[in-house]
């Protein structure tokens, strides 16, 4: 799987619903504030859920009224496809849930 450039992937990031941030590290990571502790454990659970779907695992940081994702193809060390199917799946989720 090829990783894509910072630019590739920004055309992604210019249509996104969700504020994503792209790292000089090759992830993506997006903050989401919630209503509370319960309903970013449940964001949480609908992404683990997409993610067992995709054999694709974020990493998750689930605070008090928040929930941080971050992302990327950690076998090639940098963004690639399979991120962008993950994040825009998290994007259609959280529109969902609103």
């Amino acid at each position: 799987m090829d990783s894509l450039s910072p630019d590739e992937f920004q055309s992604f990031l210019d249509t996104s619903p969700l504020d994503w941030s792209i790292f000089d590290t090759g992830e993506i990571s997006t903050h989401l504030s919630t209503q509370n502790f319960n309903h970013s454990m449940a964001l949480a659970h609908s992404i683990a859920s997409i993610a067992d779907k995709q054999n694709h695992h974020p990493d998750l940081l689930v605070k008090y009224k928040s929930l941080t994702v971050t992302i990327m193809t950690h076998d090639v060390g940098a963004l690639t496809e399979k991120d962008i199917r993950f994040a825009t799946a998290v994007n259609e989720l959280i529109k969902e849930s609103l």
